[in-house]
């Protein structure tokens, strides 16, 4: 793991509650807790891939993913984890978002114009190589 991302880790996630706040002059009225946040279980598919196709995955995930998805793919704390992603099981999916754009209005953009669907895939396998040492590492 990169320092940041283990520490984004153990840090208690960052939750975008969208609501609208109103104040009034001389108001006293408190927010209400903050609902907890469910995590998502860390249970990725079985690691099949080549090292050098996840090797080219890491790569392609440090210059391309990482930015908003933190170094070595643990999670930024606003945005998703992509360990814990339902689209690692599915290449289809997975390029559905990644490919096609199908996420675009909640912000993930398309890289088709970036990165070819092979090297989306290595970034997928990377992914998935990602979560599992860290599911065997007892990361939950």
């Amino acid at each position: 793991m990169s320092v940041d991302g283990e520490l984004i880790d153990r840090l208690k996630p960052v939750q975008n509650l969208s609501r609208l706040l109103v104040f009034k002059l001389g108001g006293t009225a408190k927010l209400p807790e903050m609902p907890a946040l469910a995590k998502l279980p860390l249970d990725p598919p079985a690691s099949r891939a080549s090292a050098d196709v996840i090797a080219a995955g890491a790569k392609h995930y440090a210059r391309y993913c990482a930015v908003c998805h933190a170094p070595a793919a643990v999670g930024s704390s606003v945005l998703p984890d992509l360990r814990r992603s339902a689209t690692l099981a599915e290449k289809s999916a997975w390029l559905a978002v990644v490919n096609d754009g199908l996420l675009k209005d909640n912000g993930m953009a398309s890289f088709a114009g970036s990165l070819t669907p092979e090297q989306m895939d290595a970034i997928r396998q990377y992914v998935i190589f990602r979560a599992n040492q860290d599911k065997d590492a007892g990361v939950k």
